[in-house]
C-alpha cells in the first residue's frame, strides 16, 4: 500500500490532465490519507485481542523500539486515517452525484467538500 500510494501520488502530481484536475483533488487526498494510514499501520503493527468486555492492543512494529506512547500515537494515526478514508469515499460519491445532476464543482467547492467531511474526525 505504501509503494502503490506513493506511485499514485507521484503520477497525480506530475501528470494530471486539466479535465481531471478537480476530481484529482479528491484522489490525491484519498491517496495521501491511505498512505498515511499504511505508514501508521506499518509502524505500529497493532494486534487487538478481545478479553471479556475489554480489548488489549499489542504493538509489535518498529515503534516498540521507541516507547509505548509512540506505538499508541501510530495506532491513533491508523484509526484516524481509516475513518477519514471512509469519509473521502462518501465525499467522492457526493462529487460524482453533483457532476451528474449539475455541473462539475469548482476547485473551491471541492476543497470545501473535503473540509466539511473531515470536520467530525477531530471530535
Amino acid at each position: 500500500a505504501i509503494i502503490a500510494n506513493s506511485l499514485l501520488l507521484f503520477c497525480m502530481f506530475r501528470n494530471t490532465p486539466a479535465s481531471f484536475a478537480k476530481f484529482g483533488i479528491m484522489m490525491r487526498t484519498h491517496a495521501f490519507f491511505d498512505l498515511y494510514t499504511a505508514i501508521g499501520g506499518f509502524m505500529s503493527m497493532t494486534r487487538t485481542i478481545p478479553v471479556g468486555w475489554s480489548v488489549i492492543n499489542i504493538s509489535y512494529g518498529p515503534c516498540r523500539y521507541a516507547s509505548p506512547v509512540v506505538c499508541y500515537v501510530f495506532y491513533i494515526v491508523v484509526l484516524g486515517g481509516s475513518v477519514y478514508t471512509f469519509y473521502i469515499v462518501l465525499g467522492s460519491f457526493y462529487f460524482r452525484l453533483r457532476v451528474i445532476r449539475h455541473s462539475a464543482p469548482t476547485r473551491m467547492h471541492t476543497i470545501l467538500i473535503l473540509l466539511l467531511i473531515s470536520f467530525p474526525l477531530p471530535t
